[in-house]
């Protein structure tokens, strides 16, 4: 086991906890631990997760829920890789099962809709960095910092075109899914899984159904996705919570909505199966 963490004791500590309470020798772990804010330089060890092979299982551990890191999009970036994980160090007690799980199975199931999104984050944050004083930079940074790019993002463009996707290109585009199909059932917020504050429970049962039966179900809105974001949260409701617009141009297998014509009409979102949720 490799653990990248600054302060020497807190890796120690690591350590010693899997060998004295777990019970295992942490040099036979084919696992990779690193601690989230690993380097200052950086928002989180995201970036270091994402710069090291994936051909070991990686774990981000700090303190609390990964929701902290909600605005950091390297550490959004590497969670949404298969072999990246995030472990919550005031639960330590749960390490053993999260470890014993990855030395069989190294990788997490991850949803494409995330992964877009998030390598779609990643991708704005670092164009938006080649871009930072760009006028005042000599010829050779400017060099260096195209040529990271075109590794990293670009590999077949050109100086021009690199600099023309990192002056238009924005996260907030609509339509980032287009062309693209989504199995699974989505649910509508307002009207539809919420009414005026309050849980639809009928709604609600229907998706955990839906789940326990092996649907992907996710949430989607057309209103502010982040006010509606921190609504969910205080009914611990944890599924997935999307923007319609990005799925402007996109098929989704089944939907529930207040308002089932819109998702055609005003979004351009086609829906194999619609259900109105007065018809729950």
């Amino acid at each position: 086991m490799k653990v990248y963490d600054t302060n020497e004791a807190s890796a120690g500590s690591l350590r010693k906890y899997i060998q004295c309470v777990m019970n295992i020798n942490p040099d036979d772990l084919n696992v990779v631990m690193i601690n989230a804010t690993y380097d200052q330089s950086v928002r989180s060890g995201g970036e270091l997760a994402l710069k090291l092979p994936n051909t070991q299982p990686i774990i981000l551990y700090w303190f609390g829920d990964q929701e902290q890191f909600h605005d950091d999009v390297e550490f959004q970036y590497a969670l949404s890789k298969p072999h990246i994980h995030y472990f919550d160090w005031s639960k330590i007690i749960t390490l053993k099962d999260l470890i014993e799980r990855l030395q069989i199975c190294g990788t997490k199931e991850v949803d494409s809709a995330v992964a877009i999104l998030a390598e779609r984050r990643a991708m704005i944050s670092d164009f938006g960095g080649l871009l930072h004083g760009w006028e005042s930079l000599s010829e050779e940074v400017q060099k260096n910092r195209l040529d990271l790019m075109r590794k990293k993002w670009a590999p077949n463009k050109t100086d021009d075109e690199i600099l023309n996707l990192a002056m238009t290109c924005r996260v907030e585009e609509p339509g980032i899914f287009a062309d693209q199909y989504f199995d699974g059932t989505f649910c509508d917020i307002e009207g539809t899984l919420i009414n005026s504050s309050r849980v639809n429970l009928a709604t609600k049962l229907l998706l955990e159904k839906k789940q326990a039966n092996g649907k992907k179900v996710r949430l989607w809105t057309g209103g502010d996705k982040k006010s509606y974001g921190e609504l969910l949260k205080t009914f611990d409701i944890t599924w997935q919570l999307f923007s319609k617009s990005d799925f402007s141009g996109a098929t989704a297998e089944e939907a529930i909505d207040d308002k089932p014509q819109e998702l055609a009409n005003k979004h351009n979102i086609k829906v194999t199966k619609l259900i109105d949720v007065k018809d729950i």
